[in-house]
């Protein structure tokens, strides 16, 4: 499923993303990250954290993002 920042906010999109956290536990979930500049990238996501009263994203193997500079996230789900 597709959340852009635009449709649900971005209390939503954190919500979005903390629900993917612990999901890859085996199955590795992964997830789409489209950012506002129009880069994009398919990453795990470790944590989401308040730092400074900014709310950022971590990421398995991409840099920390802040929530704001993200469009949409996009969960990936693996078919057998």
């Amino acid at each position: 499923m597709r959340m852009c920042q635009k449709d649900v906010g971005c209390p939503g999109l954190i919500q979005g993303l903390k629900n993917l956290l612990g999901r890859g536990r085996g199955a590795q979930r992964q997830v789409r990250v489209e950012l506002r500049d129009g880069l994009s990238f398919i990453d795990e996501v470790v944590e989401v954290v308040s730092e400074r009263g900014i709310d950022v994203a971590v990421f398995k193997d991409n840099s920390r993002v802040e929530v704001t500079r993200i469009d949409a996230i996009t969960e990936i789900v693996a078919t057998a």
